[in-house]
């Protein structure tokens, strides 16, 4: 029963729709009906063409995971299914807003805030993957793929001593930590659906 708990308190805080808030307080617009019709930090760039407002809503949207996240480690230190919860429904609710008719963003930030709390190397590795892929395609949405896609794959052929030592903040098994890093990536997978969708349409 606690971990439904877990998963609808951090949907409420994940479904706060941050980029439909602040660009339509600060242009009028309904960023859904704009742009790529994602609810995230990325669109609200596109939408606004202003570097700020991307940044406010990334960020804000990063403290949704960071709040979730720190909530759970609080309150449940030791049950990494406890946290995972509340990371689920957090990513959940960001994506598929209530407020919004179910609508919203990809998950990113907020699943960066989410690793901020849980394990800072998550989001490092995360990004260097990231980095190493925009650098040889220039595409942004790709590499987002790309990092998602291996970040598991990573965690899984990673040294258990290697898991042990750098990513875990609590006594935690190496086996849980790489099945919860697969859940938060299919879950991050399924709402770039459209982006591999376009993708395939490239070839």
């Amino acid at each position: 029963m606690f971990y439904f708990y877990a998963i609808c308190c951090g949907y409420l805080i994940g479904s706060l729709p941050t980029a439909y808030l602040i660009v339509k307080l600060a242009t009028g617009v309904d960023v859904r009906a704009a742009g790529s019709g994602n609810v995230g930090g990325f669109n609200a760039f596109r939408v606004t063409e202003s570097k700020s407002i991307g940044i406010v809503v990334g960020v804000i949207d990063g403290l949704k995971g960071v709040l979730a996240a720190g909530l759970a480690w609080w309150l449940f230190p030791l049950d990494v299914w406890m946290q995972a919860a509340a990371a689920v429904g957090t990513i959940v609710g960001h994506n598929y807003s209530v407020w919004l008719r179910f609508k919203g963003g990809r998950g990113l930030a907020t699943a960066a805030g989410i690793s901020f709390v849980t394990g800072l190397s998550f989001t490092i590795v995360w990004c260097l993957t990231w980095f190493v892929s925009y650098r040889f395609n220039k595409d942004i949405l790709k590499s987002n793929l790309i990092a998602t896609v291996l970040l598991p794959t990573i965690i899984w052929i990673a040294p258990t001593a290697f898991i042990e030592r750098t990513m875990i903040r609590s006594a935690i098994l190496p086996a849980e930590v790489r099945l919860a890093t697969t859940v938060l990536a299919m879950l991050l997978l399924i709402s770039h659906h459209d982006a591999i969708r376009d993708l395939l349409k490239r070839g």
